[in-house]
């Protein structure tokens, strides 16, 4: 899992600075003037921005529901455990 956190850790992060990039080309073509330019390095980089905000997003709900599951299942192993624990005292009392 630490792998697939990590390629994708380094991709969003190439994602934003490309993103800062670009915010930052945009306020050079907007001194000198070409604001079409500039605003559409400016739309380009909002949209990198947000795509790398979705990524993390997805990646963080995905770690949400594999915690719970992974919570789950220890959970049902403790009950288990507790269960045989429990069966075994009571033949040993019988």
């Amino acid at each position: 899992m630490s792998d697939y956190l990590n390629k994708i850790h380094n991709a969003t992060n190439n994602i934003r600075g490309v993103a800062y990039e670009l915010d930052s080309l945009s306020g050079s073509f907007q001194i000198t003037g070409n604001n079409a330019m500039a605003d559409t390095l400016l739309v380009l980089s909002e949209e990198l921005f947000r795509y790398q905000s979705e990524i993390n997003d997805a990646v963080g709900e995905n770690l949400s529901i594999e915690l719970h599951r992974a919570q789950e299942n220890s959970a049902t192993i403790v009950k288990t455990a507790l269960a045989a624990i429990s069966m075994t005292e009571n033949k040993e009392q019988t």
